[in-house]
Protein backbone atom coordinates (compact mmCIF):
# COMPACT_ATOMS: atom_id res chain seq x y z
CA UNK A 1 0.00 0.00 0.00
CA UNK A 2 1.27 3.76 -0.83
CA UNK A 3 0.27 5.09 2.59
CA UNK A 4 -2.18 7.78 1.05
CA UNK A 5 -6.27 8.15 1.52
CA UNK A 6 -7.77 5.19 0.25
CA UNK A 7 -11.66 4.80 -0.97
CA UNK A 8 -13.47 1.58 -1.13
CA UNK A 9 -16.20 -0.31 -0.98
CA UNK A 10 -17.05 -4.15 -0.11
CA UNK A 11 -19.71 -6.78 -0.13
CA UNK A 12 -20.12 -9.87 1.54
CA UNK A 13 -18.94 -13.79 0.19
CA UNK A 14 -22.45 -15.66 1.50
CA UNK A 15 -20.09 -16.44 4.53
CA UNK A 16 -19.68 -14.37 7.77
CA UNK A 17 -16.07 -13.14 7.89
CA UNK A 18 -14.69 -13.13 4.46
CA UNK A 19 -15.33 -10.20 2.35
CA UNK A 20 -14.32 -9.05 -1.34
CA UNK A 21 -13.86 -5.28 -1.17
CA UNK A 22 -12.19 -3.00 -3.44
CA UNK A 23 -10.32 0.21 -2.57
CA UNK A 24 -8.82 2.90 -5.05
CA UNK A 25 -5.86 5.26 -3.63
CA UNK A 26 -4.41 7.75 -5.41
CA UNK A 27 -1.73 6.18 -7.93
CA UNK A 28 -3.18 2.51 -7.18
CA UNK A 29 -6.23 0.04 -6.40
CA UNK A 30 -7.00 -3.27 -5.30
CA UNK A 31 -9.13 -5.77 -5.24
CA UNK A 32 -9.20 -8.10 -1.90
CA UNK A 33 -10.20 -10.86 0.05
CA UNK A 34 -10.42 -9.99 3.67
CA UNK A 35 -10.66 -11.95 6.43
CA UNK A 36 -12.08 -10.61 9.80
CA UNK A 37 -14.56 -12.84 11.82
CA UNK A 38 -14.45 -10.27 14.71
CA UNK A 39 -13.28 -8.66 18.23
CA UNK A 40 -11.61 -11.18 19.76
CA UNK A 41 -11.26 -13.91 16.76
CA UNK A 42 -7.95 -13.07 15.39
CA UNK A 43 -6.70 -16.70 15.96
CA UNK A 44 -10.02 -17.76 13.34
CA UNK A 45 -8.90 -14.95 10.94
CA UNK A 46 -5.33 -16.70 10.95
CA UNK A 47 -6.52 -19.71 10.74
CA UNK A 48 -8.72 -19.30 7.63
CA UNK A 49 -5.94 -17.51 6.31
CA UNK A 50 -3.34 -20.15 6.86
CA UNK A 51 -5.55 -22.81 5.44
CA UNK A 52 -6.06 -20.80 1.86
CA UNK A 53 -2.06 -20.19 2.29
CA UNK A 54 -1.45 -24.01 2.01
CA UNK A 55 -3.31 -24.13 -1.23
CA UNK A 56 -1.63 -20.53 -2.34
CA UNK A 57 -0.34 -22.60 -5.57
CA UNK A 58 -2.92 -23.96 -6.38
CA UNK A 59 -5.24 -20.26 -5.88
CA UNK A 60 -2.95 -18.15 -7.87
CA UNK A 61 -3.07 -20.93 -10.85
CA UNK A 62 -7.00 -20.46 -10.92
CA UNK A 63 -6.60 -16.53 -10.55
CA UNK A 64 -3.97 -16.25 -13.38
CA UNK A 65 -1.15 -15.01 -11.14
CA UNK A 66 0.14 -13.99 -8.08
CA UNK A 67 -1.74 -12.60 -5.24
CA UNK A 68 -0.34 -10.12 -2.41
CA UNK A 69 -1.13 -12.27 1.17
CA UNK A 70 -0.69 -9.94 4.01
CA UNK A 71 -1.55 -11.73 7.59
CA UNK A 72 -1.38 -8.28 8.71
CA UNK A 73 0.13 -8.63 11.73
CA UNK A 74 -0.68 -5.29 13.41
CA UNK A 75 -4.21 -5.71 12.13
CA UNK A 76 -7.19 -8.45 13.85
CA UNK A 77 -7.58 -9.15 9.99
CA UNK A 78 -6.02 -10.73 7.17
CA UNK A 79 -6.31 -10.28 3.22
CA UNK A 80 -5.22 -11.36 -0.08
CA UNK A 81 -5.26 -8.65 -2.78
CA UNK A 82 -4.53 -8.04 -6.60
CA UNK A 83 -2.76 -4.87 -6.67
CA UNK A 84 -3.80 -2.90 -10.07
CA UNK A 85 -2.05 0.14 -10.92
CA UNK A 86 -3.39 3.84 -11.42
CA UNK A 87 -5.62 5.08 -8.46
CA UNK A 88 -7.85 8.40 -8.50
CA UNK A 89 -4.62 10.61 -9.78
CA UNK A 90 -4.19 8.88 -12.45
CA UNK A 91 -5.17 10.61 -15.85
CA UNK A 92 -8.77 10.96 -16.53
CA UNK A 93 -8.59 8.88 -19.97
CA UNK A 94 -6.73 6.34 -18.00
CA UNK A 95 -9.22 5.78 -15.77
CA UNK A 96 -11.70 3.39 -17.78
CA UNK A 97 -8.86 1.27 -18.27
CA UNK A 98 -7.90 1.01 -14.73
CA UNK A 99 -11.52 0.18 -13.46
CA UNK A 100 -11.91 -2.42 -16.21
CA UNK A 101 -8.44 -4.10 -14.87
CA UNK A 102 -10.06 -3.46 -11.29
CA UNK A 103 -13.57 -5.68 -12.16
CA UNK A 104 -11.49 -8.13 -14.58
CA UNK A 105 -9.17 -8.68 -11.06
CA UNK A 106 -12.69 -9.25 -8.70
CA UNK A 107 -15.06 -11.13 -10.83
CA UNK A 108 -11.33 -13.56 -11.00
CA UNK A 109 -10.80 -13.59 -7.54
CA UNK A 110 -14.52 -14.38 -6.49
CA UNK A 111 -14.17 -17.34 -8.99
CA UNK A 112 -11.14 -18.61 -7.94
CA UNK A 113 -11.98 -18.26 -3.72
CA UNK A 114 -15.52 -19.16 -4.36
CA UNK A 115 -15.37 -23.23 -4.07
CA UNK A 116 -12.27 -22.88 -1.23
CA UNK A 117 -14.68 -20.75 0.61
CA UNK A 118 -17.70 -23.40 0.44
CA UNK A 119 -14.93 -26.10 1.95
CA UNK A 120 -14.20 -24.23 4.78
CA UNK A 121 -15.42 -25.52 7.85
CA UNK A 122 -18.41 -23.69 10.19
Amino acid sequence: MDGNKSNGDSGSTGRRGLSLGYGVRENESQAELYIDFGAEQEARNQEVFNQFLKERASIEMDFGGPLDWQDLPDSRGCCIRKIVEGGYRSPVDEQPEIFARLVDAMIRLDKTFKPFIQKLGS
